[in-house]
């Protein structure tokens, strides 16, 4: 089993499906006929049992789940990524962030991201490690959407 300090930072697929056993359980609690089985093999009554039993098998506290299902509920997929501070550098510039992105999808490498940037953006320019983790973080998120996508079909 692992502890919740250990799962603290699931991938955004890891939650969307940590929160599907909860959308499917409120799916069937409106049909008014429950077949699920929580992982002790007894039937859900209500959906804490269900935000329990899902915070138990992905080792989180069920107020991770809760939160997840909250994220969910105003934005589908999107919403379960992990948000950046909003005191970052390429939170504070969109130009920054949205030259960024469009070089990655041309496939440049940070280091060529890093170098446009500092001769395309008004100073202050962001440091190397600040883009190669930006980058990083870019492409992990396309990464979890596509396999979700392929996986789940579309999750709206």
């Amino acid at each position: 089993m692992t502890t919740p300090r250990s799962r603290a930072h699931l991938t955004t697929r890891e939650r969307l499906i940590a929160v599907l056993d909860v959308l499917e359980f409120r799916r069937q609690q409106r049909r008014g006929h429950i077949t699920m089985l929580l992982s002790n093999g007894r039937r859900p009554r209500i959906l804490t049992d269900i935000v329990a039993d899902a915070a138990q098998r992905w080792g989180v506290s069920p107020k991770s789940v809760w939160r997840w299902l909250g994220l969910y509920d105003r934005g589908a997929f999107d919403a379960l990524a992990r948000r950046t501070r909003s005191d970052s550098y390429f939170a504070r510039r969109p130009d920054a962030a949205e030259l960024a992105a469009r070089l990655l999808e041309k496939k440049r490498s940070a280091q060529e991201i890093h170098e446009t940037l500092r001769l395309a953006v008004p100073a202050p320019a962001p440091c190397y490690p600040t883009v190669a983790s930006y980058c990083r973080r870019l492409r992990a998120e396309r990464r979890a959407a596509r396999r979700c996508g392929k996986q789940h079909g579309a999750v709206a």
